[in-house]
């Protein structure tokens, strides 16, 4: 699916919902997530989705500096435009 042009994304390790570890660990399980995929894969993968669309500012800051440039949550009925943050 990778060479026919399927674009793969990172969740986390263990489905964990990361509002409820601590900070520390929800790194763990974002960085892994992400280093496996591209190991697999053998290209850099840069989107992420949360876990249940669980996020808060932490994890939010926490997903860009692990290196994702576009992150993705459940919403409902919330369309995005081009001044929302893509990592949120």
């Amino acid at each position: 699916m990778n060479n026919d042009g399927i674009t793969f994304g990172a969740h986390t390790v263990n489905h964990t919902i990361l509002t409820n570890i601590p900070l520390e660990q929800a790194k763990q399980e974002i960085a892994q997530s992400k280093m496996d995929i591209e190991n697999i894969l053998g290209k850099e993968v840069n989107t992420f989705s949360y876990p249940n669309g669980d996020s808060n500012p932490e994890l939010i800051k926490l997903v860009e500096e692990i290196g994702f440039s576009c992150a993705v949550c459940i919403h409902p009925l919330k369309l995005l435009n081009l001044n929302d943050n893509p990592i949120i």
